[in-house]
């Protein structure tokens, strides 16, 4: 993900924003740089969470990380998982994790019901939002469960609305701040002869 930012700030892209779902989450939040306008999370990973990880996968894959340190989920994408990977989540310190975003940040969540996880990671970001910048809000999809994929659209709406409102908003403060900065240079240089 640096690499990405690193090429778009190179490359002279001014409204950058990230977006991450699950896991992903955690890498946007990691990896804020003070030229990130926003954050788009969803199914957010905000705090520490503990996972009965035999629940998750199976006793072989298990077996695969003591042994080799990895193993490949069963997924159509393949992610590989390392005890690192497992680790991360546990790990995670909201106030360490947050303090040094700057930039709103939406956080979008589902809270079905019957989806524990779900609950729980809600449960963080309702903590983390608290901390968060000015303008960051959490929206709460109705019986969205982790993943949102019988919500997506809703998760596009929602991120598509906070990027035009927020792009927009950044850019209308930097080119005021921009017209004050001008202003006061001007005053600084006095009455020209």
């Amino acid at each position: 993900m640096q690499s990405v930012i690193k090429y778009a700030i190179e490359n002279s892209y001014s409204n950058i924003a990230l977006f991450g779902n699950s896991f992903g989450t955690l890498a946007c939040l990691k990896n804020y740089r003070e030229e990130i306008k926003t954050i788009v999370i969803v199914g957010a990973l905000t705090d520490s969470m503990i996972y009965d990880w035999e629940a998750f996968y199976s006793e072989n894959q298990i077996k695969m990380l003591e042994t080799r340190g990895f193993f490949y989920d069963e997924t159509e994408r393949k992610h590989k998982i390392t005890k690192q990977t497992l680790l991360d989540f546990k790990e995670v310190n909201q106030d360490e994790l947050i303090r040094e975003v700057k930039c709103p940040v939406l956080i979008i969540h589902g809270n079905n019901i019957d989806d524990e996880e779900e609950l729980q990671l809600l449960s963080r970001s309702k903590n983390a939002i608290k901390k968060l910048p000015e303008y960051s809000k959490l929206e709460i999809i109705k019986d969205g469960k982790h993943g949102m994929r019988e919500h997506w659209n809703i998760v596009v709406e929602l991120t598509s609305e906070w990027l035009q409102q927020f792009i927009k908003k950044i850019d209308l403060i930097y080119n005021t701040l921009s017209k004050v900065h001008r202003l006061i240079k001007h005053l600084r240089k006095g009455p020209q002869d």
